[in-house]
Formats: C-alpha cells, sequence, structure tokens
C-alpha cells in the first residue's frame, strides 16, 4: 500500500479515524444535470469502495430529480446549484426549447364563426402558464382573450371573443384575424420558445344589406289594377282591393351561409274611410308573380302567411312607421331566386274586406322613392 501512495503523489490522505478500518481516499466534484460521471466520486478499498460506488449510483438517480445524491453505505457525491433547478418541476439540465406541436384552428381557415374560433395550442412539453399566455399577441385592436390549460400544462385553449364582423358590402374582401405566438412562452426550465409563429383564420361576417321596395300597385276584385299606390281595402262600391309591393333580391350574393333577419320598413301614405276601425287588421303574405299584379296573383294561395302588417289598434296614422319581420320569406324566395325572378314579393290584404257600407275604406303604403325599404341581416364570407 506504500508503494501505491507513494506513486500518487498529488493524492492528499485524510487521516483515518475510528470510522473506517482502512483509509480511503476521496476527493469531490459537482454532478452534472444528468446526473453526474464516474468522476463524481471516486474510492478505493474492499467494502467501503463498493460502499461509494453505490453511493454514485443512488446519488445519480437523486441528482436527475433535483435532490442531493446520497449513498446506500457511503457518502453521496456533492452537488451544485444547478441542481436545484428540481424544485420548478424540471429537470436541471433542461436546455431543450420548446416547440409548437399543432394550432387548430388550421392555419387560413374560412366560414368561422364565434363559436368555432376557440384556439387550441399544444406544445411538446409543459409550460409556464404565465409567460406563455403573454406570448399570445393578436394583431390590431382585438378583445381580451380568456385562456385555459389542460391539467399538464401542454395544451392552452384560447377563446379571442370575437364576434361576427359588420360589413355592408359583400364584394370587399373580408379582413382575417391574424395572432403570434411570440418566443416570450418559456417552458418550466426557463428555456424560451424555439420560433415565433405566425397564424390567421377568417370568420364570417355579418352582412347588413338594405334592399329597396317598390310598389306593384293594387288590384281591385281581381279586375282593375291601379297602378299609382299599394293598398288594400274596399271602394264605394263594395269591391275588394289588395296591395302588391316588391324588393329586388338580386343583389343578394350566392354562398349566404344563413340568414339572421329580415326587415321590411315602410310607413302608412294614404287612409280613406275608416279601414283600421271597420276593416281591422291589415296582414301581409308572401306571393310570386310577374309584375305587374294580375288577377292570378289576387286570390292565389300564400306563398307565406306573416301575419299582420298593421295594427286596428295602435300607430296607423298618415305618416306612421311600419316595421315587419319577412325572414320566413325572404329566406324562401333566396332559395327559389332563379324561379322568381329574383323578386321578394307581398301581397297586403284586409280579410274583413269588402264590409258592404258603401263607403271607401282602405289604406296603402309608401312605395319608390317614398322611403319603403327591405333590411336583410346574413352571415357570408
Amino acid at each position: 500500500m506504500a508503494a501505491a501512495v507513494a506513486g500518487a503523489a498529488a493524492l492528499v490522505l485524510p487521516a483515518c479515524t475510528s470510522e473506517f478500518s482502512t483509509c480511503v481516499a476521496r476527493r469531490s466534484c459537482p454532478i452534472s444535470g444528468s446526473g453526474g460521471s464516474g468522476e463524481a466520486e471516486s474510492s478505493q478499498g474492499g467494502d467501503a469502495g463498493e460502499s461509494g460506488s453505490s453511493g454514485h449510483g443512488a446519488g445519480a438517480s437523486g441528482a436527475s430529480a433535483g435532490q442531493p445524491a446520497a449513498g446506500d453505505g457511503g457518502a453521496g457525491g456533492s452537488i451544485d446549484d444547478a441542481g436545484a433547478g428540481g424544485a420548478s418541476g424540471a429537470a436541471p439540465d433542461d436546455n431543450v426549447a420548446p416547440t409548437i406541436l399543432s394550432i387548430t384552428p388550421v392555419n387560413g381557415a374560412t366560414k368561422l364563426t364565434p363559436g368555432s374560433d376557440i384556439i387550441v395550442i399544444t406544445f411538446s412539453e409543459p409550460m409556464d402558464k404565465t409567460s406563455a399566455q403573454k406570448a399570445f399577441a393578436p394583431s390590431g385592436d382585438a378583445p381580451v382573450p380568456t385562456f385555459t390549460w389542460n391539467a399538464g400544462g401542454t395544451e392552452l385553449s384560447i377563446n379571442p371573443n370575437l364576434g361576427y364582423p359588420a360589413a355592408t358590402d359583400p364584394t370587399a374582401a373580408a379582413a382575417p384575424f391574424k395572432f403570434s405566438v411570440t418566443t416570450v412562452a418559456r417552458d418550466l426550465a426557463g428555456n424560451r420558445l424555439a420560433a415565433e409563429v405566425n397564424w390567421q383564420f377568417t370568420l364570417l361576417r355579418e352582412i347588413t344589406q338594405t334592399l329597396l321596395v317598390v310598389r306593384e300597385g293594387a288590384w281591385i276584385d281581381g279586375n282593375t289594377i291601379l297602378a299609382t299606390f299599394s293598398g288594400a281595402g274596399d271602394d264605394a262600391i263594395n269591391r275588394e282591393e289588395r296591395g302588391f309591393i316588391a324588393a329586388d333580391i338580386s343583389s343578394l350574393p350566392p354562398g349566404i351561409e344563413a340568414f339572421e333577419s329580415a326587415t321590411l320598413h315602410t310607413s302608412v301614405f294614404q287612409i280613406f274611410g275608416d279601414p283600421f276601425g271597420s276593416l281591422g287588421n291589415m296582414l301581409i303574405q308572401s306571393v310570386s308573380f310577374s309584375p305587374p299584379a294580375s288577377q292570378g296573383v289576387f286570390d292565389a294561395p300564400a306563398l307565406q302567411d306573416l301575419g299582420v302588417l298593421i295594427t286596428a289598434t295602435g300607430h296607423n296614422a298618415v305618416g306612421d312607421p311600419v316595421s315587419k319581420d319577412v325572414l320566413a320569406a325572404v329566406k324562401d324566395d333566396y332559395q327559389n331566386r332563379s324561379a322568381r325572378n329574383n323578386l321578394s314579393q307581398y301581397r297586403l290584404i284586409f280579410p274583413s274586406a269588402p264590409n258592404g257600407n258603401s263607403t271607401r275604406d282602405l289604406a296603402s303604403v309608401v312605395g319608390t322613392n317614398e322611403g319603403s325599404a327591405l333590411t336583410v341581416k346574413y352571415l357570408f364570407p
């Protein structure tokens, strides 16, 4: 043994203690983040050396969990400050940048709705949630998003809280919603995202379009046309009158995804006698005909019974505004627009006319260039 000591001139032996039967030369060095190399601890001797080797194995395992190494019977290897990285939940040797594995919706997706635009970002490893949320950078004046995470911290769901973009011109290009996920995002070990990602998708637009409503005249008892107004009631010789109005829907584009509303706006234009007092409510029905109105459309079955246009008790004086929901008719006319000459047409009637009092009781609504309009709201790419 003396020869061995003489050959290792640089090795300093500690004093023997009563704790060991054989003096053991030791040197200490830090354990690397992966658990250290075999140089973390050396020993020589009999049983004590084998115990030290066992301690080295346990030390490597402890180091990978960010814990001090300890041998089963020998003294454990020492650990430097980097080993404390395990306290964050990440391996202390983690220097691999996280990446994004997937994002939904797909880049360039179109026709999305506020219910289908939830952004889901899947990372390659658990992320620091605060930094990952700060890394989400929408362009423009976007609403404040809502963030949720899966239990493992690898999947971030983002509700961008978008509404349908409003527009009036369906021919204009739709503006996409754009966002970036920047390298502000870090994993639990503090590594930045490998690369910034830029993404975009497009929601359906909510188009509001106003169509001109024109009068198509009035028919008296199915055999006489009065082209100067569109009204309903009866005349002094007890003949029924029915009025007709129409809107040109040819400017509604093909490919509308859904209609949200369709409202007819007009106003009371003329009143003769006491139509509302003697005849009750004026009703409106959807019909189809080739202008001008003819004998056939006077009493043809209605395509849609739309209910009351002007109530008998209410705002029914000359000049009073009138609004009516005609969504069911517009949807049906749009679906059959080729067969119906791109028109949405309506018939105005008093079901109780004529009343036989030999007095003209009639009310009409405004027509061409007099303020009537059909306002349609729909979803479009």
